[in-house]
């Protein structure tokens, strides 16, 4: 789970714009009407989301008092996603803000989540830091969660950034082959227990403990026949400099990366360096 700067953009220029087109002069003036509301909405919601309590932010299913939320879901729908149409350049531009999904960290972006759901929130739903660039599965898993209580509250990542606080881990399990088992494990002396059970929530949404398993098995996989060589031509003692290397590395990029865990899981398991290997 990764940061990303929040965009510079104003929900008042991608609103304005994906509704500049509407024929319906009628539809339009109410739709114009309501843009002081959204405008003021945003700055609740970045100040919700600077003090993670996001889940005081008013659910809306009228705007302006009659414009419903359906009328909302349509101008993102059809006038800002759908090609052609005068809000796609502020879709694309959010899209393209970063290549790797922040929510998992591995896969690539292919579209816009809502953080807080368009279903029940008509007015974030074309506000920019309300739209996540994130990859089809995570947005799949997340759909339509919507946290209860603060606790809940999933991984921001225009306003979270735990990077520097070590929190996953794995642990190699003595099967034939081995499969590699990821968990989060909260140091409590250096983050709040409200913070934890946040990153121990998105977690499990996000299915990253499945995700990461299945890319671990395809590395342990791929270096296998390495390993076992570097361990008949030099020795135990290399094969543990060599996890020892590799660890050490990833963590220098990402302490919480599932390769970090996953290194290592391997130098600390004697099973597999001494009986698997």
């Amino acid at each position: 789970m990764n940061r990303v700067e929040p965009p510079n953009e104003k929900v008042k220029d991608i609103f304005n714009k994906c509704i500049s087109k509407v024929s319906d002069q009628h539809l339009k003036c109410q739709l114009e009407a309501c843009t002081a509301e959204i405008v003021q909405d945003e700055k609740v919601y970045q100040d919700k989301a600077t003090k993670h309590t996001l889940t005081e932010f008013p659910k809306k299913k009228l705007i302006n008092g009659y414009v419903p939320i359906d009328e909302m879901k349509k101008i993102y729908t059809y006038r800002m996603v759908n090609l052609n149409q005068p809000g796609r350049i502020y879709y694309n531009k959010l899209l393209n803000s970063v290549q790797i999904c922040p929510f998992c960290g591995v896969r690539d972006v292919a579209t816009l989540d809502h953080y807080l759901p368009k279903s029940q929130y008509a007015s974030t739903v074309v506000t920019p830091v309300n739209l996540i660039p994130a990859c089809r599965d995570c947005n799949s898993n997340k759909d339509t969660f919507d946290a209860k209580v603060k606790e809940e509250e999933l991984w921001h990542p225009y306003y979270d950034n735990y990077g520097k606080i070590r929190w996953l881990y794995a642990m190699i399990n003595k099967s034939l082959p081995p499969v590699v088992e990821y968990f989060v494990e909260i140091p409590l002396e250096e983050m709040e227990i409200v913070t934890g059970k946040r990153i121990q929530k998105s977690f499990e949404v996000f299915e990253l403990g499945k995700l990461y398993s299945t890319h671990a098995a395809k590395e342990l996989n791929d270096i296998e026949l390495y390993m076992r060589t570097l361990k008949k031509k030099a020795g135990v003692s290399n094969v543990k400099e060599h996890l020892q290397m590799m660890y050490e590395s990833f963590n220098e990029v990402d302490s919480n990366s599932w390769k970090t865990a996953l290194y290592e899981a391997l130098l600390s398991c004697d099973w597999y360096i001494e009986d698997y290997l």
